[in-house]
């Protein structure tokens, strides 16, 4: 009889062998296990291999179009249509919005331009309050944001990049519009402390006085100083991505810390900032939290505690709950009164309603109950349970 079992399993013993390779990501063998099976839970379970099928070619998408292969990039949107089962058109329209960002980035000739126009623009109307730098330094680095939601309604968190990034505690700014002889050379001696050995040595006036336009507010100066400099100069990409960021141009700053990185033989540490840290902020503003994450998480191998507030951030807007919370615990402890917390905080703690709703309201996990009147209740459970969460997250931030 055994051995029967083993040529024949049943229909509960196919689901728990699926179940546990959908646990694994194999998602594919997963889904040939349950295509046949009249079953509830086979149905429940397919549908997720459906979807984390379609995750897995959305991804493979996005890596091939970095890579400029266009034709892998159309197979895999074309299996992750395929493979659809519902309740995803939102990460795909997000893919397919991601993917055009790509593209433009792989012309750099026309990023470059772009920054040219954004110090252009800078010179000719000064500071903009909508900028997302202006907004960094006087509302919040990471916040949540009521205007951005998620496929279930709630709140998204937003990042922009840290000033930090732009106005390094090493360099003064100088006293008057135009900086002096003697304050471009002591910058040139700050910048030369501040990066590794290897970089130093090439550092010259115009990077000092460049970094001190930076600082002292006018980046569209440095950008005029440091752009037809750049080729095989890392330090004026570096500094090219601080004026990028403080001009609000993300698309091409996070260019230039990639070809900063590329230039210095991986990503290294200026003064006080990483340079990964640094490029991670630029692309969570983008919108591409995913790879955002990658580039984090790489570097934490490397030193386990670096950059814990934007892996935390990052984590829970992946779905990586348990990560972000062992993580906001230690926050809470060694860092409970930084500016950057409470969103997080507040943003883990829906993610977690979410989550915890969904053990036992199944169409939060996309299953669609047959009855309607199943549906409309729970659609109605849910929709109370999380405005509710939602607006005592939102008051605890306004307090």
């Amino acid at each position: 009889m055994g051995m029967f079992d083993w040529l024949f399993p049943s229909t509960e013993k196919k689901v728990a062998r699926a179940r546990g390779l959908v646990r694994e990501g194999r998602f594919a063998e997963a889904r040939l296990l349950l295509l046949d099976l009249d079953d509830d839970a086979a149905r429940a379970l397919l549908l997720e291999c459906g979807q984390g099928l379609v995750r897995l070619n959305l991804e493979g998408a996005l890596n091939w179009c970095r890579a400029g292969d266009e034709g892998q990039v159309d197979a895999h949107m074309e299996r992750a249509e395929q493979f659809h089962p519902g309740g995803l058109d939102a990460r795909i329209a997000e893919v397919r919005a991601q993917l055009e960002v790509i593209r433009r980035r792989r012309d750099h000739g026309k990023l470059w331009k772009d920054l040219e126009a954004a110090a252009q623009r800078r010179s000719r109307l000064g500071i903009d309050p909508t900028d997302p730098a202006w907004v960094a330094k006087n509302t919040g680095a990471i916040q949540l944001a009521d205007a951005e939601r998620d496929a279930n309604g709630l709140p998204r968190l937003v990042f922009y990049p840290e000033p930090a990034i732009y106005e390094p505690a090493a360099l003064k700014a100088p006293a008057g519009k135009t900086p002096t002889a003697a304050e471009i050379e002591a910058a040139v001696v700050a910048l030369r402390a501040m990066y590794p050995g290897d970089l130093a040595s090439g550092i010259e006036a115009r990077h000092g006085e460049a970094a001190l336009a930076t600082i002292g507010g006018h980046p569209d100066r440095a950008v005029g100083l440091l752009l037809p400099h750049r080729e095989g100069d890392a330090v004026a990409h570096f500094e090219l991505g601080r004026a990028a960021c403080a001009l609000g141009a993300y698309e091409p700053a996070d260019l230039a810390f990639e070809l900063f990185m590329e230039l210095a033989g991986g990503h290294r540490t200026v003064g006080e900032l990483s340079s990964a840290d640094i490029q991670a902020q630029v692309i969570a503003h983008l919108g591409e939290h995913r790879r955002a994450l990658a580039l984090v998480e790489a570097q934490r191998k490397k030193v386990p505690h670096q950059a814990p507030f934007l892996f935390a951030a990052l984590s829970v807007e992946a779905g990586n709950l348990d990560a972000a919370a062992a993580v906001v615990a230690e926050l809470r402890r060694n860092q409970a009164r930084d500016p950057r917390l409470p969103p997080i905080v507040a943003a883990l703690a829906l993610r977690q309603t979410v989550a915890q709703l969904a053990e036992t309201h199944p169409i939060l996990r996309g299953v669609i109950p047959p009855d309607p009147e199943d549906e409309m209740a729970q659609r109605s459970a849910v929709a109370d349970a999380l405005g509710a969460a939602i607006e005592k997250a939102m008051r605890g931030l306004e307090g």
